[in-house]
């Protein structure tokens, strides 16, 4: 189940417009596309992801502080 990820340090909505954009061009190979955001930017990118134009475009919002978790386990 390959998956595709962007970090995104700064803007939050240019970080899940390409995400998005990337998955509109590519081929359905990837299942599964993550945003990972600062923990202090999640909320603001949580409500960014239920806007039309990003509603039903199956990117989920990962805190970067959730990785270092999944790292260790």
């Amino acid at each position: 189940m390959p998956a595709l990820f962007k970090i995104c340090d700064e803007n939050i909505l240019e970080g899940l417009c390409r995400l998005n954009n990337v998955k509109e061009l590519m081929p359905p190979y990837y299942s599964k596309y993550f945003l990972i955001v600062d923990d202090n930017k999640y909320q603001t990118a949580l409500d960014e992801l239920i806007k039309p134009t990003f509603k039903n475009s199956g990117i989920s919002i990962i805190r970067k502080s959730e990785l270092s978790v999944a790292a260790l386990n």
